[in-house]
């Protein structure tokens, strides 16, 4: 979560997790409506993220499921988010090239798509999507360990 930059003689403390977060956000303003696509290879059902993020809500899931579908025309102009018609979530945007997020964080990102965006004031949605986004691409520990060496022993159990 942190890290240690020197600049000359001083020595520096920097939260990654926040600079990163800015970064992205900074990102998707800057690429609006101009985004390359992480086409995913197997598109993943809205449903069934919102259901891995809310833990067995069927009925919130399926409102934003249906707000999500409706809204993915305007995603998928401004910020390259592909909804298809059966909900299923086929394409993220490259926000730093070279740079793929934690895809274990889908669900959560879904999620806040459907939960934390004013949809009615169209800066706010701008932003509010634009921050997700950061939030989303940001760099942190992973949710899961490595599978290498002792994370391979919690895959095990």
């Amino acid at each position: 979560v942190f890290a240690v930059l020197q600049h000359n003689t001083r020595l520096y403390l920097a939260n990654v997790v926040n600079l990163s977060q800015e970064l992205m956000y900074q990102q998707v303003l800057r690429r609006f409506a101009y985004f390359n696509a992480i086409k995913l290879s197997d598109p993943p059902p809205l449903f069934d993220l919102l259901m891995i993020a809310l833990k067995e809500e069927d009925k919130i899931a399926e409102m934003n499921t249906s707000l999500l579908k409706q809204k993915s025309e305007m995603l998928l102009e401004y910020f390259c988010i592909h909804i298809d018609e059966q909900g299923k979530l086929s394409n993220l945007p490259v926000i730093l090239d070279q740079y793929t997020p934690d895809m274990d964080r889908v669900p959560e990102f879904v999620l806040s798509l459907a939960n934390d965006i004013d949809w009615e004031n169209e800066k706010e949605c701008f932003q509010t999507i634009s921050a997700s986004l950061g939030i989303f691409y940001s760099m942190r520990p992973p949710l899961f360990p490595n599978p290498s060496g002792d994370g391979l022993q919690f895959y095990r159990k």
